[in-house]
């Protein structure tokens, strides 16, 4: 007698860039190579693929409040023990936002393909240490929790306007936790720990990045990546503009000639 097998191929979950949180609201639609293609919800915000197969493929979400979502699944990037994959949604200004105002950056760069931020006014952590041996970091809890709540965080360098992403993949006690990935940059202790904040970009350029917060100024360090090159821009989050981000990049483009 044949067997009936499961195999799970992707799971999701559904994340609110601005804030962090999942989004458990009800009614996504998921699309494949842009064909409707419904997931099993398993509740929370969490959705699974079971016996798809895992050839990497172009994921859409809409969601009512949200901006339409699309970006590639690659498994190579992802663990093929627990294939999970975090879908950042973008609030929509349209119809009345939960939360804090929502304040945008947009715009259009040739080559861009990613684009994120950490407000440095804001940060959640602070590094205590890091041991590359068992690749744990500890650290300091700015906001009272006893565990890091999220997955992307950035370290920031002050004194550079940069930061380092690193990736949460569990808590441990004593306020520790495991890194996916060592961290390679040199750091000062206290050094501040950013939830990092992703934007949107499509195929010709066009940007979006979107925060929550109500303050007349906010603080921000931008990464983004443009000809397979990353770039920082350090400013006030009103201030930034895509003629600031093309300056750096010629900026630097001068320092390396």
């Amino acid at each position: 007698m044949a067997t009936i097998g499961f195999k799970l191929d992707l799971a999701m979950v559904l994340v609110d860039t601005t804030t962090g949180r999942v989004v458990t609201e009800k009614g996504a639609a998921f699309l494949r190579n842009g064909e409707a293609e419904p997931p099993i919800d398993k509740g929370g915000g969490n959705y699974i693929y079971i016996n798809k197969g895992r050839e990497n493929f172009t994921l859409g979400v809409k969601l009512k409040g949200y901006e339409d979502y699309s970006g590639l699944v690659d498994y190579d990037k992802i663990n093929a023990n627990l294939p999970l994959f975090t879908v950042f949604l973008i609030p929509s200004t349209q119809g009345i936002p939960k939360g804090d105002p929502l304040v945008s950056l947009s715009g259009k760069l040739s080559g861009l393909t990613e684009i994120e931020a950490v407000r440095t006014s804001r940060p959640g952590y602070c590094i205590n240490e890091f041991k590359p041996k068992k690749g744990t970091m500890s650290y300091f809890s700015m906001n009272g929790s006893r565990s890091m709540d999220g997955v992307n965080y950035g370290i920031v360098h002050v004194e550079q306007g940069d930061y380092e992403p690193i990736e949460v993949v569990s808590n441990q006690p004593d306020y520790t936790v495991k890194l996916k990935e060592p961290i390679l940059e040199e750091f000062v202790t206290n050094a501040p720990i950013c939830r990092i904040i992703y934007g949107s970009v499509d195929e010709e350029g066009n940007f979006l990045l979107r925060l929550r917060d109500s303050a007349d100024e906010i603080p921000v360090i931008l990464r983004y990546c443009v000809d397979d090159q990353w770039y920082f821009l350090q400013g006030e989050f009103h201030c930034l503009s895509d003629s600031l981000m093309q300056e750096v990049i010629k900026s630097q483009g001068k320092e390396d000639a």
